[in-house]
């Protein structure tokens, strides 16, 4: 498994989606137990949600994935405008 994946996204319910995929596919690579991936994908796809419902569709996102100090990172940054 890659030790760091960065990803450009456009806020929408399919890059939604996407990113909760991604995350799935990065926590199941390192053996992360199954219910512990979906309780990630739930909490990030209701936290991506309430942020499309606050600043619209069509905002640029970056998704950082990561293992680093052996433990497993997930940063989603959007710029500042």
């Amino acid at each position: 498994m890659a030790r760091k994946i960065k990803k450009k996204y456009t806020l929408s319910k399919e890059s939604i989606d996407m990113i909760s995929s991604d995350v799935h596919a990065f926590l199941g690579g390192y053996s992360v137990e199954n219910q512990i991936i979906i309780q990630v994908r739930l909490a990030l796809e209701e936290l991506l949600l309430v942020l499309m419902n606050g600043i619209g569709e069509s905002e640029y996102l970056k998704l950082m994935l990561m293992k680093r100090a052996r433990r497993l990172w997930i940063l989603i940054t959007r710029p500042i405008s």
